[in-house]
Formats: structure tokens, sequence, C-alpha cells
């Protein structure tokens, strides 16, 4: 990105530049910036550089890099719950099965999946057990 007086800056910089409450002044000359454009002649030299994706191995012109990651279905991310490497391909299956999840028991209480066992053995008042009298009757525990 190049800013009116012809400095250019990283995309990241351009962000915070922008985000931050500084004076909207360009960092190399202190001229006022309102505006940044697209620096056509580091798109040109980007373009003629190849990068490659570390999860799927697809090569792609670096100015395309920003792109690719939003769509790659080989990266992988973190579970916001589990914190496990998780592909984004397999994100909605992870979801469904990751142990952090928060699950209903038919007792109406909400648990982790991890805790269901230990939760129907000890606290869930759903579940049946033997008659204590021995009746060979399952009741409400």
């Amino acid at each position: 990105m190049a800013t009116p007086c012809g400095h250019s800056f990283c995309g990241f910089c351009v962000e915070c530049f922008k985000t931050t409450g500084r004076d909207k002044s360009c960092q190399k000359c202190k001229q006022s910036v309102a505006g940044f454009c697209k620096n056509l002649f580091a798109c040109d030299m980007l373009n003629l550089e190849k990068a490659e994706c570390r999860w799927c191995k697809e090569e792609f012109p670096l100015d395309d890099a920003k792109r690719h990651v939003r769509r790659c279905d080989q990266l992988e991310m973190p579970c916001g719950r589990c914190n496990k490497e998780v592909k984004r391909a397999d994100e909605l299956r992870h979801q469904q099965e990751c142990e952090e999840r928060d699950i209903v028991c038919a007792c109406g209480m909400v648990i982790k999946k991890k805790e269901e066992d230990k939760h129907r053995e000890k606290w869930c008042t759903f579940l049946e057990v033997p008659c204590p009298l021995k009746c060979g009757q399952q009741v409400k525990k």
C-alpha cells in the first residue's frame, strides 16, 4: 500500500495505522495521509515471486497469499475449546466430536462431553440403577 506522498508500507502496518488513534501522517515524511492506494509496482513485483503453502503445498503468486490463507482447507488452526490443531476441512467434524464441547444430559444439566460418564455415575438423576432392595427392577437414581 502507498500513501499519496509516494511512500510504501506493508498491509499489516497500514491496518495498524488505520486502527490506532495515532496522528494520520506519513511515518516517513510526516505529510497528512487521508487514505492509501494500491502500490501497483509492489503488486507487480509480488506477482513475480512464487510462494508455497506450508499446509497444502499449492504454489501461487506471493500477492495471492492472503487470499489463499482464507480458503486453504488444509490450514491448521487451534480449536476454540480444546486448543487441538484442526485442519479447516475437518473443523465441522471436530466440533461435533470435541471432548470439550457442551452437551445437555437427559437430566437437563449442561456438562462437557469428556465429563459425561463421570456425571452419569455420580450425579445424574435420570440414571437407572438396580433397585436397592434387589428385586431385579431398575429405578431412577
